[in-house]
C-alpha cells in the first residue's frame, strides 16, 4: 500500500471513530468531552509501554491500548455496544450463568462477572486471550470467569484463524480467508459448545464469531434446546442464523435500554447484523423492567 493510500485510509478511519463517538447515545449531551478523552487516549496511550487500566462498569477496569479497536471504545462511549451491553446489564443476576462467543479482551465478561454472574468464555487467538486472562486476574474474577484460549464450531478439529486484526480476527474458511485482510494465522482447537459445556445451560450467550455464527449454533443443538436458555446477543451475517434460531422458538428484537423496551424485528427487512434473539417475551421483558439500574458517564440506565 502507498503512503498516499495508507494515509487516506488513516483518515477516513479517523472520521469513522468521530462519527461512531458523536453519535453514540450516552455522548449526546457530551460529545466535545467523549472527543477530547479519545484524542488524550491517542496520543497518551502511545506513550506509556504496554496496556493501560481504564475504568469501566460496576468498578471494574479493561487493560487496553493502542490498536484494540474492538474495546477502546468503552474509554470515551461508557458502553461501546451500548444496546446489548445494556441488555446484559438489565437482564443478568447472580442467578443467571452467562457464556461469552468470541470474548476478545473480555468486555462482556468483566461486565457479567462485575453482576456476580458466573460466566465460561470463549476467545482464540492466543495474543488476544492473554490480554483477557490479564483482564481477570485485574478484577480478581478468577472465581466467575472460567476461560477457553479455544474456538467453537460444528465440529471437533483444528482450525485455523487470522491473529492481526483485533476484533476482526476470523476463522479461515477452506483455505481462503473470509477476509480481504490479514495473513499471519494461528492454529487452534476449535470444539462444539455442547461438549464444552456438558450439562450447563446458559440464561444468556453472546456469539461475536465474524462470519462463524452458524457453524458455533450447529454445535449447540442440545443448548439451544433447553428451555433454560432465554436469549441471545449474536452478530448474524448469514439468513441462515436467522432460520436456525426460529426453529428454536427464538425471535429478534432491538432493545431500548433507557425506556427498557424490546422491540421487535422483522429480519427479512433488515440488513444483517447485531441482533438480540429472546424465546419467551414475557420472561425478558419481567426481567429488565425490574433490574435496578446503572449509572455510567453521570447517566442512569
Amino acid at each position: 500500500m502507498s503512503r498516499q493510500s495508507n494515509l487516506l485510509e488513516n483518515v477516513q478511519r479517523a472520521f469513522s471513530t468521530a462519527r461512531f463517538i458523536v453519535n453514540h447515545p450516552l455522548n449526546r449531551n457530551r460529545k466535545f468531552e467523549a472527543l477530547g478523552k479519545w484524542f488524550c487516549w491517542q496520543i497518551g496511550s502511545r506513550l506509556v509501554p504496554g496496556p493501560v487500566a481504564v475504568p469501566f462498569v460496576n468498578h471494574s477496569r479493561l487493560l487496553l491500548g493502542p490498536g484494540m479497536t474492538g474495546a477502546t471504545g468503552n474509554i470515551y462511549c461508557g458502553l461501546q455496544e451500548f444496546e446489548p451491553m445494556s441488555f446484559a446489564m438489565h437482564f443478568l443476576g447472580p442467578a443467571d450463568f452467562f457464556v461469552d462467543v468470541g470474548a476478545n479482551v473480555g468486555a462482556y465478561s468483566i461486565l457479567a462477572a462485575s453482576l456476580g454472574v458466573p460466566c465460561v468464555s470463549f476467545e482464540p487467538v492466543p495474543e488476544t486471550f492473554k490480554i483477557f486472562l490479564e483482564n481477570i486476574r485485574l478484577n480478581n474474577f478468577e472465581g466467575f470467569i472460567t476461560a477457553h484460549n479455544r474456538a467453537l464450531s460444528s465440529h471437533e478439529g483444528e482450525v485455523t484463524i487470522t491473529r492481526e486484526l483485533d476484533a476482526t480476527n476470523h476463522i479461515v474458511s477452506n483455505g481462503k480467508s473470509l477476509s480481504s485482510r490479514g495473513t499471519q494465522t494461528v492454529q487452534v482447537q476449535a470444539q462444539t459448545l455442547d461438549n464444552v459445556l456438558e450439562n450447563q445451560i446458559p440464561s444468556l450467550i453472546k456469539i461475536d464469531a465474524e462470519g462463524h455464527d452458524l457453524e458455533v449454533l450447529e454445535g449447540a443443538v442440545k443448548i439451544l434446546s433447553a428451555p433454560s436458555l432465554q436469549a441471545l446477543i449474536i452478530e448474524a451475517t448469514r439468513h441462515e442464523t436467522h432460520t436456525i434460531l426460529s426453529q428454536y422458538d427464538f425471535k429478534p428484537y432491538k432493545y431500548l435500554p433507557f425506556a427498557r423496551k424490546l422491540t421487535g424485528v422483522d429480519w427479512h427487512k433488515e440488513n444483517l447484523g447485531e441482533y438480540l434473539y429472546i424465546r419467551d417475551y414475557e420472561v425478558v421483558h419481567s426481567k429488565v423492567s425490574r433490574a435496578c439500574p446503572f449509572s455510567l458517564l453521570g447517566q442512569k440506565i
